[in-house]
């Protein structure tokens, strides 16, 4: 009997660890494709909680004034030592729009 509920502590204790504390912690990374494309792309220079990224070359993003048009011009063309073309075409746009959309969340 003390087997079976050693095994039982064990399993419970596993789960437990499986399944995290849960919560609303906002420095966990989006599962939002953009994320990723930001994290691999852009995360290593700019901080950006929804993507997890933290950063600190560039501007932080939290809180950019920005809009998705403005973003996607920075990111086609560069400046301020930020180099151009980072990336392009619809994974600009998107990531561009999904910064947009999540600045100040």
């Amino acid at each position: 009997m003390r087997a079976v509920l050693r095994f039982a502590l064990v399993l419970a204790a596993a789960a437990a660890l499986l399944t995290g504390c849960g919560g609303d912690d906002q420095t966990e990374q989006s599962d939002a494709p953009e994320a990723e494309l930001f994290a691999d792309n852009c995360g290593s220079c700019h901080t950006f909680g929804p993507a997890g990224a933290t950063g600190k070359v560039g501007p932080p993003l939290d809180n950019t004034p920005l809009d998705a048009a403005a973003i996607s011009s920075q990111i086609e063309n560069g400046g301020g030592g930020m180099p151009p073309a980072i990336l392009e075409g619809d994974e600009r746009e998107d990531v561009a729009r999904w910064i947009a959309a999540n600045a100040g969340s």
